[in-house]
């Protein structure tokens, strides 16, 4: 975003970059394309994980150096500003998560009281069908229960870990 074709030229018109030759209309496309091309980054990354960056240097060259300067300050504030946006995003991606989360889980203890419920009615609810095979399949019925809970947990993690490498990936840009 600190190079996009708005960003260079608001900067170009805010310094009066690249007078144009008299005569000829400014080309605002042409004079943000150069300064694109003149700006210069290097961006060091760790050299231990997580990778990421570690610091990041711009440069920009110019006739007079008080409006290099200058230029070179509107691309840091551009980028400050940028960084702060991810980081607002991030943080509000990462509540709606925690929120969603809180959510599933009340959900999931709401069903565990109901479905233990439902098992007792069944057992009790004056069936004489007590034998061995009704309460081994009620049993393996609420097995399976428990399994599919635990799938949907691993699945809800999963999708955490997600989420959290998402916003991760996000705070480095």
């Amino acid at each position: 975003q600190m190079i996009s074709q708005g960003n260079l030229t608001a900067i170009i018109r805010r310094h009066d970059l690249y007078h144009q030759a008299p005569g000829r209309s400014p080309d605002p496309n042409v004079a943000a394309e150069r300064l694109r091309k003149e700006i210069k980054t290097d961006i060091k990354m760790r050299n231990y994980y997580p990778d990421a960056p570690e610091s990041l240097t711009i440069s920009y060259r110019y006739t007079d150096p008080a409006i290099a300067q200058r230029v070179v300050g509107d691309l840091v504030s551009i980028f400050e500003q940028t960084n702060v946006t991810m980081r607002r995003q991030a943080a509000a991606e990462l509540e709606r998560f925690h929120e969603k989360v809180a959510e599933i889980e009340t959900q999931l203890q709401e069903l565990a009281p109901e479905r233990d419920m439902a098992l007792l009615r069944s057992e009790g609810a004056g069936r004489p069908d007590n034998d061995s095979s009704t309460i081994r399949a009620q049993r393996l019925a609420a097995a399976g229960s428990m399994e599919s809970l635990v799938d949907k947990e691993f699945m809800l993690e999963r999708q955490i870990d997600e989420q959290k490498r998402q916003i991760t990936e996000q705070e480095k840009l």
